[in-house]
């Protein structure tokens, strides 16, 4: 990180950290966008409610294409929380009884969950597992363990345990080739590490 850039962040001036994905350290232009924003919903300035929900409404349509842009897509959806998207995911996926999702065994609970919640009689998903190699979770793997029913693969694009990456260019093509979604969770590393 530049000086520069560590001036936005008074928390660094005697520390390094590191937990970045779970509550990070705001950025002081982050916490003054929240105060400003905040500020105008103590008052309500904007003549009706009606006209601050518009308001509110344009605040968000302007900040997509800034997030767009940190992840190189055209089409994002704001939702509230990483684990709110993944569920999001889960729920738009279409399987059915004994279609697979592959996971591997360092995953993130939240990339899991919403998927070993499918595997009830009233969904009847099975869930196979990849095995770490010694922390290491490889895309070599993931091909060896993808069978003719396996409809999706979750990842964590950087492991929550150890910071292990994941090769998801590779992934991706692989999951593209075979016609199995690939569901990912990449805020281990958005920021930090350029998503395309």
């Amino acid at each position: 990180m530049s000086l520069n850039a560590r001036q936005h962040f008074p928390g660094l001036l005697d520390k390094t950290f590191l937990d970045a994905a779970c509550v990070s350290l705001a950025p002081r232009p982050a916490v003054e966008a929240i105060e400003k924003f905040l500020g105008l919903a103590m008052v309500c300035p904007l003549d009706s409610s009606t006209h601050h929900h518009i308001f509110m409404d344009e605040m968000r349509a302007a900040a997509r294409p800034a997030a767009a842009r940190l992840i190189h897509e055209d089409e994002i959806a704001l939702v509230e929380s990483t684990t709110h998207g993944l569920s999001l995911a889960t729920q738009a996926i279409a399987l059915e009884s004994g279609d697979r999702v592959l996971i591997s065994d360092l995953e993130f609970l939240e990339v899991a969950v919403p998927w070993v919640q499918k595997t009830g009689k009233k969904d009847g998903i099975q869930i196979d597992v990849v095995p770490n190699r010694n922390g290491e979770v490889r895309v070599e793997d993931f091909a060896e363990r993808l069978t003719p029913r396996t409809r999706v693969v979750a990842v964590s694009t950087v492991q929550w345990t150890n910071g292990y990456r994941l090769d998801l260019a590779a992934l991706s093509r692989l999951c593209r080739e075979r016609g199995v979604w690939l569901v990912v969770d990449a805020i281990q590393q958005l920021g930090a590490i350029p998503l395309d």
